[in-house]
């Protein structure tokens, strides 16, 4: 029996929010939901759509680019592209993350988001600021907090504040690698270090999530919002940060 699912329970299933699964609708990328009663209908072909675009995203293709990918017109450039080292102007990490490109300046601006190293694959020869493909993801994140309802000056605020502290303590982190890993083998000290770049990164982004909840526990009121302090103080669940490198 095929499975069917909710708008938002397709939502939880893909990672997604329920309004970039209608946006994906609205451009032509995901055929509309069945219907049963009143009630929208996905299936399992919705979901694995879905994934393949947020896929395809993640890995820096434009929105009309993964059209063309999934409806199987793709030509060789675009075969091609799969595994490159593909960047993306603003623009194009722009619509990939599906944000007004403002919101990729302000945050270039704010030192959160780093254009690509000027390589062959990096900067174009013009001049012209480009991104890595993994930068699609964190500026889909700045967006799902935005459409969460954050203000974007505030939220450019909170990066600013981010970033003139991070840089810091990256140093001493690389600093305290190279006391006390000193040097060896090339192949080996590369192992080594993403070994510990990632452990640390690890370390670094659970510390911060326990202490936001702690601090998201003395903060809200259970009169106000019940729901939310029961989620935050049950202690059977928690958030697992992983960290890992990937070609």
């Amino acid at each position: 029996m095929t499975s069917t699912f909710r708008v938002e329970e397709l939502a939880t299933a893909t990672g997604l929010a329920v309004d970039t699964i209608r946006y994906y609708q609205t451009k032509g990328l995901l055929e509309p939901p069945g219907r049963v009663g009143r009630v929208a209908v996905y299936n399992e072909a919705h979901k694995t759509r879905v994934e393949t675009i947020r896929q395809l995203a993640a890995a820096g293709f434009t929105l009309s680019q993964i059209k063309q990918l999934v409806e199987g017109a793709q030509d060789e450039i675009l075969g091609a592209l799969a595994g490159s080292d593909q960047t993306l102007s603003l623009s194009e990490l722009a619509v990939a993350a599906g944000v007004d490109p403002q919101v990729v300046t302000l945050a270039v601006q704010a030192d959160l988001l780093i254009p690509a190293r000027s390589t062959a694959t990096g900067t174009a020869g013009d001049g012209e600021v480009r991104f890595a493909r993994d930068a699609v993801r964190l500026v889909r994140t700045a967006r799902d907090l935005i459409e969460s309802g954050i203000p974007l000056t505030d939220l450019v605020h909170l990066a600013t504040q981010h970033a003139s502290n991070v840089e810091a303590v990256a140093d001493q982190a690389i600093n305290l690698f190279s006391r006390h890993i000193g040097s060896g083998d090339g192949d080996d000290l590369v192992a080594t270090y993403r070994r510990l770049m990632a452990q640390t990164t690890k370390l670094v982004a659970q510390h911060f999530h326990n202490t936001l909840v702690e601090r998201g526990r003395q903060h809200i009121d259970a009169d106000v919002d019940p729901e939310l302090a029961a989620a935050l103080l049950d202690a059977n669940t928690r958030l697992v940060v992983t960290c890992e490198w990937t070609t």
